[in-house]
């Protein structure tokens, strides 16, 4: 594509949908074009998201082993392209602020909370209350209204309620060595997989789902389609992990939770946490 001549480097938390919309900005063409570029080159066979990156800009190598998007797309929680599903998006007001560009965890279902300025995150803008998208997001400015979405107000972090802001993760992480050193999104597919286990395999006696809010079992689309369902299923996952591992072993006897093992969606951390599961249970 020959009229790609100003060639951006990806940050480190941006999403794949905001870069390419900056590229198509930066360039003076559509994001459909930036989409139909990169699409060509999927059909012939390169076939995954590095490869794509590396279309808009080859020194995006480096970066890609960098970004967020090399664990979130790798672990199968985000297609490249963008889905209806994804389009609207969350943003943190102070963030945008500081720099103006779309971060890829705004999209992911449990972070609800900017950690690094203790703001609850909004999808709307405070003016005219219209949803917004990664495009909007991403110049910092509301569809309709042209308000800066920088200057949208966003409510503090109770820290003495955290569960209302889903951080109650952390309390979680390092209370044991099996969840020490899990970030959020590996702690989050630590909790997905039990669900699933649940679901599949509970008898009836619990009703784990997880399809109002992810596309079935493909594992292919991230976003919540009911806010209440998903927090009940967190909370319902999150009271069998507390008191590690009794509560869960009140329900499974340890030959049957062997089949965790076999569900395999992510790499490093979260297989780990399975060995280490494993080894618990079986004592």
């Amino acid at each position: 594509m020959s009229n790609i001549k100003n060639q951006l480097f990806i940050y480190e938390d941006e999403s794949i949908e905001g870069y390419m919309f900056r590229s198509a900005c930066s360039n003076y063409v559509t994001l459909d074009k930036i989409k139909e570029h990169v699409s060509l080159y999927f059909k012939k066979g390169v076939g995954d998201l590095k490869s794509a990156l590396l279309l808009l800009n080859e020194e995006n190598e480096f970066f890609y082993s960098r970004n967020s998007i090399y664990y979130i797309y790798h672990c199968g929680l985000l297609r490249y392209h963008i889905s209806q599903k994804q389009k609207y998006s969350k943003f943190c007001p102070a963030c945008l602020l500081e720099k103006s560009y779309h971060r890829i965890h705004w999209m992911i279902a449990p972070i609800i909370a900017c950690r690094k300025h203790n703001l609850l995150l909004i999808n709307y803008c405070a003016s005219c209350f219209q949803l917004t998208t990664f495009t909007d997001v991403t110049i910092n400015k509301c569809s309709k209204c042209k308000r800066e979405l920088s200057l949208c107000k966003s409510k503090c972090i109770n820290v003495m309620n955290r569960d209302s802001s889903m951080l109650m993760f952390d309390n979680i992480r390092y209370e044991s060595e099996v969840w020490k050193g899990l970030v959020l999104t590996d702690f989050y597919l630590v909790l997905k997989r039990l669900r699933w286990f649940l679901n599949y395999h509970s008898k009836g006696e619990i009703g784990f789902t997880d399809l109002t809010y992810d596309e079935g079992k493909d594992n292919k689309f991230w976003f919540i389609g009911d806010e209440n369902c998903f927090r009940w299923n967190i909370l319902q996952a999150y009271e069998l992990a507390d008191d590690w591992p009794n509560n869960i072993l009140k329900i499974y006897c340890p030959s049957d939770l062997e089949v965790l093992a076999g569900y395999i969606m992510g790499f490093g951390k979260v297989n780990l946490f399975f060995r280490e599961f494993i080894k618990q249970i079986q004592q």
